[in-house]
Protein backbone atom coordinates (compact mmCIF):
# COMPACT_ATOMS: atom_id res chain seq x y z
CA UNK A 1 0.00 0.00 0.00
CA UNK A 2 1.52 3.35 -1.08
CA UNK A 3 1.41 6.53 1.11
CA UNK A 4 1.93 9.99 -0.07
CA UNK A 5 3.47 13.00 1.59
CA UNK A 6 1.80 16.33 1.18
CA UNK A 7 4.33 18.07 -0.55
CA UNK A 8 3.11 21.39 0.17
CA UNK A 9 3.28 20.96 3.55
CA UNK A 10 6.46 19.59 3.75
CA UNK A 11 7.70 22.71 1.74
CA UNK A 12 6.27 25.07 4.44
CA UNK A 13 7.94 23.76 6.93
CA UNK A 14 10.76 23.59 5.21
CA UNK A 15 10.36 27.20 4.58
CA UNK A 16 9.52 27.73 7.69
CA UNK A 17 12.69 26.00 9.88
CA UNK A 18 15.15 28.15 7.55
CA UNK A 19 13.33 31.10 8.61
CA UNK A 20 13.56 30.13 12.37
CA UNK A 21 17.07 29.42 11.78
CA UNK A 22 17.63 32.97 10.38
CA UNK A 23 15.92 34.89 12.96
CA UNK A 24 18.02 32.82 15.48
CA UNK A 25 20.77 33.57 13.72
CA UNK A 26 21.41 29.40 13.43
CA UNK A 27 24.09 28.40 11.02
CA UNK A 28 23.92 31.56 9.64
CA UNK A 29 27.44 31.96 7.23
CA UNK A 30 27.00 35.24 5.47
CA UNK A 31 26.20 38.67 6.38
CA UNK A 32 24.38 41.88 4.87
CA UNK A 33 25.44 44.96 5.85
CA UNK A 34 22.87 48.39 5.22
CA UNK A 35 24.15 51.33 6.88
CA UNK A 36 24.58 50.88 10.47
CA UNK A 37 22.24 47.49 10.45
CA UNK A 38 23.56 43.80 9.60
CA UNK A 39 21.37 40.92 8.98
CA UNK A 40 22.99 37.29 9.25
CA UNK A 41 21.59 35.19 6.50
CA UNK A 42 22.39 31.74 4.70
CA UNK A 43 24.41 32.04 1.59
CA UNK A 44 22.72 29.27 0.00
CA UNK A 45 19.03 30.60 0.42
CA UNK A 46 20.44 33.93 -1.23
CA UNK A 47 21.85 31.95 -4.12
CA UNK A 48 18.73 29.77 -4.68
CA UNK A 49 16.54 33.04 -4.45
CA UNK A 50 18.24 36.13 -6.16
CA UNK A 51 20.41 36.06 -9.48
CA UNK A 52 22.29 39.00 -7.79
CA UNK A 53 23.51 36.45 -4.98
CA UNK A 54 23.74 33.78 -7.23
CA UNK A 55 26.50 36.18 -9.11
CA UNK A 56 27.92 37.26 -6.54
CA UNK A 57 28.57 34.19 -4.32
CA UNK A 58 29.07 31.45 -6.83
CA UNK A 59 32.06 33.22 -7.69
CA UNK A 60 35.69 34.13 -6.30
CA UNK A 61 34.45 37.45 -5.74
CA UNK A 62 35.04 39.83 -2.15
CA UNK A 63 32.18 39.13 -0.46
CA UNK A 64 32.44 35.67 -0.94
CA UNK A 65 36.11 35.54 1.13
CA UNK A 66 34.96 38.00 3.33
CA UNK A 67 31.18 36.61 3.97
CA UNK A 68 30.03 40.13 4.26
CA UNK A 69 28.11 42.36 1.82
CA UNK A 70 27.64 46.15 2.26
CA UNK A 71 24.93 47.65 0.34
CA UNK A 72 24.63 51.28 -0.76
CA UNK A 73 21.61 53.09 -2.25
CA UNK A 74 19.13 50.67 -0.53
CA UNK A 75 16.76 51.56 2.97
CA UNK A 76 17.11 48.82 5.68
CA UNK A 77 13.79 48.44 6.43
CA UNK A 78 13.58 47.67 2.78
CA UNK A 79 16.17 44.72 2.82
CA UNK A 80 14.84 42.92 5.72
CA UNK A 81 11.29 43.05 3.77
CA UNK A 82 13.47 41.58 0.98
CA UNK A 83 15.26 39.14 2.97
CA UNK A 84 11.63 37.97 4.36
CA UNK A 85 10.49 38.03 0.77
CA UNK A 86 13.77 35.04 0.14
CA UNK A 87 13.22 33.21 3.23
CA UNK A 88 9.14 33.13 2.88
CA UNK A 89 8.51 33.83 -0.71
CA UNK A 90 5.66 36.43 0.75
CA UNK A 91 6.32 39.80 2.66
CA UNK A 92 3.62 42.20 3.22
CA UNK A 93 3.93 45.24 0.55
CA UNK A 94 1.77 48.42 1.21
CA UNK A 95 1.76 52.12 -0.27
CA UNK A 96 3.93 53.16 2.88
CA UNK A 97 6.66 50.62 1.68
CA UNK A 98 6.15 50.49 -1.54
CA UNK A 99 8.37 53.02 -2.36
CA UNK A 100 11.40 52.22 -0.33
CA UNK A 101 10.54 48.67 -1.75
CA UNK A 102 10.50 48.81 -5.41
CA UNK A 103 14.17 49.99 -5.39
CA UNK A 104 15.56 47.60 -3.24
CA UNK A 105 13.75 44.55 -5.35
CA UNK A 106 15.31 45.26 -8.34
CA UNK A 107 18.51 45.61 -7.48
CA UNK A 108 18.16 42.13 -5.62
CA UNK A 109 17.02 41.24 -8.73
CA UNK A 110 13.76 39.62 -6.83
CA UNK A 111 10.96 39.77 -9.96
CA UNK A 112 8.54 38.41 -8.18
CA UNK A 113 8.73 40.65 -5.07
CA UNK A 114 8.78 43.72 -7.66
CA UNK A 115 5.80 42.62 -9.65
CA UNK A 116 4.11 42.18 -6.21
CA UNK A 117 4.85 45.61 -5.75
CA UNK A 118 3.37 47.22 -8.91
CA UNK A 119 0.43 45.21 -8.36
CA UNK A 120 0.20 47.09 -4.95
CA UNK A 121 0.31 50.75 -7.02
CA UNK A 122 -2.34 49.59 -9.71
CA UNK A 123 -4.64 48.63 -6.95
CA UNK A 124 -4.43 51.87 -5.06
CA UNK A 125 -3.87 54.27 -7.84
CA UNK A 126 -6.64 57.05 -7.52
CA UNK A 127 -6.74 60.85 -8.39
CA UNK A 128 -4.86 61.96 -5.07
CA UNK A 129 -2.25 59.97 -5.59
CA UNK A 130 -1.80 59.43 -9.33
CA UNK A 131 0.90 62.62 -9.48
CA UNK A 132 3.22 60.84 -6.73
CA UNK A 133 3.00 57.16 -8.52
CA UNK A 134 3.56 58.54 -11.69
CA UNK A 135 6.79 59.86 -10.62
CA UNK A 136 7.46 56.46 -9.44
CA UNK A 137 6.46 54.75 -11.99
CA UNK A 138 8.71 57.02 -14.89
CA UNK A 139 11.67 56.42 -11.82
CA UNK A 140 11.29 52.57 -12.52
CA UNK A 141 10.77 52.10 -15.81
CA UNK A 142 6.99 51.02 -15.48
CA UNK A 143 5.65 52.32 -18.73
CA UNK A 144 1.90 50.24 -18.51
CA UNK A 145 1.96 51.64 -14.48
CA UNK A 146 3.08 55.18 -15.98
CA UNK A 147 0.50 55.19 -18.80
CA UNK A 148 -2.34 54.37 -16.24
CA UNK A 149 -1.18 57.16 -14.19
CA UNK A 150 -0.91 59.48 -16.57
CA UNK A 151 -4.76 58.49 -18.29
CA UNK A 152 -5.84 59.32 -14.65
CA UNK A 153 -3.93 62.70 -14.42
CA UNK A 154 -5.88 63.42 -17.66
CA UNK A 155 -9.15 62.78 -16.79
CA UNK A 156 -8.74 64.36 -13.39
CA UNK A 157 -6.61 67.79 -14.73
CA UNK A 158 -8.77 70.07 -13.80
CA UNK A 159 -9.53 69.46 -10.71
CA UNK A 160 -5.46 69.30 -9.25
CA UNK A 161 -6.38 73.15 -8.54
CA UNK A 162 -2.57 73.18 -7.60
CA UNK A 163 -1.39 72.08 -10.79
CA UNK A 164 -3.62 73.40 -13.68
CA UNK A 165 -3.20 76.89 -11.87
CA UNK A 166 0.52 77.19 -11.74
CA UNK A 167 2.14 79.73 -12.98
CA UNK A 168 4.33 79.00 -15.89
CA UNK A 169 7.88 78.76 -13.94
CA UNK A 170 5.77 76.57 -11.27
CA UNK A 171 5.19 74.39 -14.61
CA UNK A 172 8.22 74.19 -15.74
CA UNK A 173 9.95 72.99 -11.93
CA UNK A 174 7.05 69.93 -11.32
CA UNK A 175 8.39 68.66 -14.95
CA UNK A 176 12.37 69.14 -14.50
CA UNK A 177 11.49 67.19 -10.52
CA UNK A 178 9.19 64.13 -12.21
CA UNK A 179 12.17 63.81 -14.61
CA UNK A 180 8.78 62.14 -16.81
CA UNK A 181 9.18 60.47 -20.15
CA UNK A 182 8.88 62.53 -23.53
CA UNK A 183 5.92 61.49 -24.08
CA UNK A 184 3.94 61.87 -20.63
CA UNK A 185 5.92 65.44 -19.93
CA UNK A 186 4.16 66.38 -23.89
CA UNK A 187 0.89 65.26 -22.34
CA UNK A 188 1.20 67.02 -19.11
CA UNK A 189 2.25 70.09 -20.84
CA UNK A 190 -0.47 70.00 -24.00
CA UNK A 191 -3.30 69.79 -21.20
CA UNK A 192 -1.83 72.52 -19.05
CA UNK A 193 -2.24 74.91 -22.20
CA UNK A 194 -5.25 74.00 -23.36
CA UNK A 195 -6.96 75.15 -19.82
CA UNK A 196 -5.90 78.38 -21.45
CA UNK A 197 -4.64 78.58 -25.11
CA UNK A 198 -4.75 82.19 -25.83
CA UNK A 199 -2.04 83.15 -22.67
CA UNK A 200 -0.28 79.50 -22.48
CA UNK A 201 0.16 78.61 -25.91
CA UNK A 202 2.77 81.83 -26.47
CA UNK A 203 5.07 79.61 -24.33
CA UNK A 204 4.30 76.74 -25.99
CA UNK A 205 8.23 76.54 -27.68
CA UNK A 206 9.89 76.88 -24.48
CA UNK A 207 7.86 74.28 -22.68
CA UNK A 208 8.74 71.81 -25.99
CA UNK A 209 12.86 72.34 -25.14
CA UNK A 210 12.15 71.01 -21.79
CA UNK A 211 11.83 67.21 -23.17
CA UNK A 212 14.77 65.41 -24.01
CA UNK A 213 15.94 65.91 -27.24
CA UNK A 214 19.39 64.16 -26.66
CA UNK A 215 18.52 61.06 -27.99
CA UNK A 216 16.01 60.59 -30.95
CA UNK A 217 12.08 61.27 -30.46
CA UNK A 218 10.04 57.83 -30.43
CA UNK A 219 7.89 57.83 -33.19
CA UNK A 220 4.34 58.24 -30.36
CA UNK A 221 6.21 61.11 -29.32
CA UNK A 222 6.31 62.85 -32.83
CA UNK A 223 3.04 61.64 -33.69
CA UNK A 224 1.63 63.11 -30.76
CA UNK A 225 2.99 66.46 -31.47
CA UNK A 226 2.49 66.56 -34.97
CA UNK A 227 -1.25 65.63 -35.24
CA UNK A 228 -1.61 68.16 -32.32
CA UNK A 229 -3.53 71.59 -34.03
CA UNK A 230 -1.74 73.89 -31.20
CA UNK A 231 1.56 72.56 -32.01
CA UNK A 232 1.24 72.56 -36.01
CA UNK A 233 0.07 76.10 -35.63
CA UNK A 234 3.08 77.21 -34.45
CA UNK A 235 5.51 77.62 -37.30
CA UNK A 236 8.68 77.81 -34.96
CA UNK A 237 7.69 74.83 -33.00
CA UNK A 238 7.67 72.91 -36.35
CA UNK A 239 10.77 74.23 -37.17
CA UNK A 240 12.37 73.49 -34.25
CA UNK A 241 11.21 69.55 -34.55
CA UNK A 242 12.68 69.47 -37.88
CA UNK A 243 16.20 70.79 -37.04
CA UNK A 244 15.80 67.87 -34.38
CA UNK A 245 14.88 64.75 -36.69
CA UNK A 246 16.93 65.75 -39.50
CA UNK A 247 20.08 66.29 -37.96
CA UNK A 248 23.08 65.26 -40.45
CA UNK A 249 23.35 61.38 -40.40
CA UNK A 250 20.56 60.78 -37.99
CA UNK A 251 17.40 59.57 -40.15
CA UNK A 252 20.06 56.71 -41.30
CA UNK A 253 21.08 55.66 -37.82
CA UNK A 254 17.17 55.86 -36.28
CA UNK A 255 14.74 55.42 -38.30
CA UNK A 256 12.47 52.05 -37.47
CA UNK A 257 9.48 50.86 -38.28
CA UNK A 258 7.51 52.51 -35.77
CA UNK A 259 8.31 55.64 -36.69
CA UNK A 260 8.89 55.68 -40.25
CA UNK A 261 5.23 56.34 -41.31
CA UNK A 262 5.30 59.56 -39.01
CA UNK A 263 8.40 60.79 -40.16
CA UNK A 264 7.34 60.22 -44.15
CA UNK A 265 3.90 62.31 -43.54
CA UNK A 266 6.07 64.91 -42.16
CA UNK A 267 8.40 65.42 -45.36
CA UNK A 268 5.38 64.77 -47.68
CA UNK A 269 3.41 67.72 -45.91
CA UNK A 270 5.97 70.20 -45.42
CA UNK A 271 8.55 72.05 -47.50
CA UNK A 272 11.35 71.32 -45.39
CA UNK A 273 14.85 72.90 -46.20
CA UNK A 274 17.38 71.15 -44.57
CA UNK A 275 16.53 67.78 -45.34
CA UNK A 276 18.93 66.00 -47.58
CA UNK A 277 17.89 63.93 -51.02
CA UNK A 278 20.00 61.28 -48.96
CA UNK A 279 17.94 61.64 -46.38
CA UNK A 280 14.76 61.48 -48.65
CA UNK A 281 16.04 58.39 -50.48
CA UNK A 282 16.77 56.27 -47.21
CA UNK A 283 13.31 56.98 -46.01
CA UNK A 284 11.71 55.53 -49.14
CA UNK A 285 14.02 52.59 -49.28
CA UNK A 286 13.78 51.67 -45.39
CA UNK A 287 9.79 52.16 -46.00
CA UNK A 288 10.25 49.67 -49.61
CA UNK A 289 12.37 46.94 -47.95
CA UNK A 290 9.94 46.92 -44.65
CA UNK A 291 6.39 47.61 -46.22
CA UNK A 292 4.84 43.97 -45.24
CA UNK A 293 5.93 45.08 -41.57
CA UNK A 294 4.65 48.99 -41.85
CA UNK A 295 1.60 47.78 -43.77
CA UNK A 296 0.76 46.24 -40.14
CA UNK A 297 1.41 49.37 -38.07
CA UNK A 298 -1.23 52.33 -37.16
CA UNK A 299 0.45 55.00 -38.42
CA UNK A 300 0.50 53.38 -41.86
CA UNK A 301 -3.14 54.10 -42.41
CA UNK A 302 -2.43 57.77 -42.31
CA UNK A 303 -0.22 57.46 -45.54
CA UNK A 304 -1.32 59.72 -48.39
CA UNK A 305 -2.13 58.19 -51.60
CA UNK A 306 0.36 58.94 -53.59
CA UNK A 307 2.97 57.62 -50.85
CA UNK A 308 1.22 54.38 -50.42
CA UNK A 309 1.36 54.07 -54.80
CA UNK A 310 4.89 54.44 -54.58
CA UNK A 311 5.63 51.83 -51.52
CA UNK A 312 3.63 49.52 -53.44
CA UNK A 313 4.88 49.59 -56.68
CA UNK A 314 7.51 46.89 -57.49
CA UNK A 315 7.42 46.26 -53.68
CA UNK A 316 8.78 42.59 -54.75
CA UNK A 317 12.18 44.00 -55.89
CA UNK A 318 12.29 44.95 -51.49
CA UNK A 319 10.86 42.37 -49.71
CA UNK A 320 10.87 38.58 -49.13
CA UNK A 321 7.77 37.45 -47.82
CA UNK A 322 4.27 36.54 -48.58
CA UNK A 323 2.66 38.45 -51.42
CA UNK A 324 -0.58 37.93 -48.77
CA UNK A 325 0.38 40.32 -46.64
CA UNK A 326 0.72 43.34 -49.20
CA UNK A 327 -2.73 42.70 -50.19
CA UNK A 328 -4.24 42.35 -46.38
CA UNK A 329 -2.09 45.79 -45.24
CA UNK A 330 -3.38 47.19 -48.55
CA UNK A 331 -7.01 46.49 -47.70
CA UNK A 332 -6.86 47.77 -44.10
CA UNK A 333 -5.57 51.17 -45.86
CA UNK A 334 -8.35 51.57 -48.70
CA UNK A 335 -11.25 50.85 -45.84
CA UNK A 336 -9.77 53.34 -43.34
CA UNK A 337 -10.93 56.12 -45.88
CA UNK A 338 -13.49 55.51 -48.31
CA UNK A 339 -12.48 58.28 -50.45
CA UNK A 340 -9.44 56.15 -51.22
CA UNK A 341 -10.92 53.28 -53.05
CA UNK A 342 -11.16 55.39 -56.46
CA UNK A 343 -7.39 54.53 -55.88
CA UNK A 344 -8.34 50.67 -55.59
CA UNK A 345 -7.99 49.66 -59.52
CA UNK A 346 -4.26 50.98 -59.83
CA UNK A 347 -3.06 49.70 -56.80
CA UNK A 348 -4.21 46.25 -57.94
CA UNK A 349 -1.66 46.30 -60.36
CA UNK A 350 1.14 46.83 -57.66
CA UNK A 351 -0.05 43.25 -56.37
CA UNK A 352 1.63 39.90 -57.44
CA UNK A 353 -1.09 37.58 -58.08
CA UNK A 354 0.93 35.01 -59.59
CA UNK A 355 2.66 34.73 -55.78
CA UNK A 356 -0.57 33.99 -54.06
CA UNK A 357 -2.00 30.20 -53.86
CA UNK A 358 -5.28 29.85 -55.93
CA UNK A 359 -7.12 29.13 -52.69
CA UNK A 360 -5.72 32.01 -50.91
CA UNK A 361 -6.87 34.47 -54.41
CA UNK A 362 -10.92 32.59 -54.15
CA UNK A 363 -11.56 32.83 -50.58
CA UNK A 364 -9.83 35.80 -49.68
CA UNK A 365 -9.04 38.52 -52.44
CA UNK A 366 -12.33 37.61 -54.76
CA UNK A 367 -14.50 37.31 -50.98
CA UNK A 368 -13.00 40.92 -50.37
CA UNK A 369 -16.17 43.05 -50.54
CA UNK A 370 -14.32 46.11 -51.66
CA UNK A 371 -13.07 43.69 -54.37
CA UNK A 372 -16.69 42.61 -54.87
CA UNK A 373 -18.43 46.62 -55.22
CA UNK A 374 -15.91 48.14 -57.73
CA UNK A 375 -16.36 48.08 -60.97
CA UNK A 376 -13.39 46.19 -63.18
CA UNK A 377 -12.29 44.12 -60.30
CA UNK A 378 -12.53 40.90 -61.84
CA UNK A 379 -11.62 41.73 -65.26
CA UNK A 380 -8.55 43.24 -63.72
CA UNK A 381 -7.03 40.09 -61.90
CA UNK A 382 -8.00 37.70 -64.97
CA UNK A 383 -5.56 40.40 -66.63
CA UNK A 384 -3.27 40.52 -64.28
CA UNK A 385 -3.04 36.62 -64.26
CA UNK A 386 -3.16 36.30 -68.00
CA UNK A 387 0.15 38.46 -68.42
CA UNK A 388 1.97 36.79 -65.28
CA UNK A 389 1.41 33.34 -67.00
CA UNK A 390 2.56 34.49 -70.39
CA UNK A 391 5.45 36.23 -68.93
CA UNK A 392 7.03 33.55 -66.98
CA UNK A 393 8.66 31.43 -69.92
CA UNK A 394 10.39 34.19 -71.41
CA UNK A 395 11.99 35.06 -67.24
CA UNK A 396 15.71 33.90 -67.03
CA UNK A 397 17.00 35.28 -64.22
CA UNK A 398 16.35 35.27 -60.28
CA UNK A 399 17.80 38.65 -58.34
CA UNK A 400 18.51 39.33 -54.67
CA UNK A 401 18.29 42.42 -53.31
CA UNK A 402 21.15 42.75 -50.00
CA UNK A 403 20.81 45.39 -47.57
CA UNK A 404 25.04 47.40 -48.70
CA UNK A 405 22.46 48.20 -52.30
CA UNK A 406 24.03 46.03 -54.53
CA UNK A 407 21.88 43.37 -56.38
CA UNK A 408 23.30 39.93 -57.14
CA UNK A 409 21.78 38.66 -60.31
CA UNK A 410 21.96 34.65 -61.41
CA UNK A 411 21.44 34.43 -65.04
CA UNK A 412 19.99 30.78 -64.94
CA UNK A 413 20.31 29.80 -68.57
CA UNK A 414 24.22 30.63 -68.20
CA UNK A 415 24.46 29.96 -64.58
CA UNK A 416 26.33 33.21 -63.99
CA UNK A 417 26.43 36.04 -61.40
CA UNK A 418 26.53 39.53 -62.28
CA UNK A 419 26.43 42.34 -59.52
CA UNK A 420 25.22 46.19 -59.79
CA UNK A 421 25.08 48.69 -56.94
CA UNK A 422 21.62 50.87 -56.86
CA UNK A 423 22.15 54.47 -56.90
CA UNK A 424 19.44 57.03 -56.73
CA UNK A 425 16.74 55.44 -58.73
CA UNK A 426 16.31 51.96 -58.49
CA UNK A 427 18.19 50.14 -61.44
CA UNK A 428 18.43 46.57 -61.24
CA UNK A 429 20.08 45.61 -65.29
CA UNK A 430 20.63 48.41 -67.58
CA UNK A 431 19.93 45.76 -70.21
CA UNK A 432 17.65 43.42 -68.77
CA UNK A 433 13.81 44.17 -68.07
CA UNK A 434 11.93 43.47 -64.86
CA UNK A 435 9.37 40.88 -66.93
CA UNK A 436 12.53 38.92 -67.76
CA UNK A 437 13.25 37.67 -63.47
CA UNK A 438 11.45 34.74 -62.05
CA UNK A 439 11.84 36.11 -58.89
CA UNK A 440 13.14 39.32 -57.13
CA UNK A 441 14.22 38.58 -53.60
CA UNK A 442 15.60 41.19 -50.45
CA UNK A 443 17.61 39.82 -47.99
CA UNK A 444 17.79 42.46 -44.27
Amino acid sequence: MESRTNGMNCSEKLTSGFDNLRKTKTACNFMIKVGEESFPVHRYILIAASDYFRAMLSHDTKERQEGVVDMKEVEPDAVKLCIEFIYNRATTVTMETVEILLPAAGILQLNALSENCVEVLEENLKAENCISVLKLARTHSLADLEEKALELFRENFEEFGNFAELEKEGLVERISNFSLRNELAWEVIINWIKLNVEERSKDILEFLKLLDWKLFPSGMLIERLWTERIFRNSELCREYLFKCLFRKGWIELYLTIGNCCIIKRIVTECNIEFITDDAKHEIDMFMRQNLHKIALEKAFLFLNDDVVLSLFEFHELFSLCDESLFWEGLIKWLKHDQKRKKTFIILLQCIRFDLMYDDYIEKNVKCEPIFQEIPGCYDMLEKISRQDCSETSDKTYIAFLYPNNKIHVLDVLSKTWRVVEITGEIIVLPDVSKQEFFSIFSFH
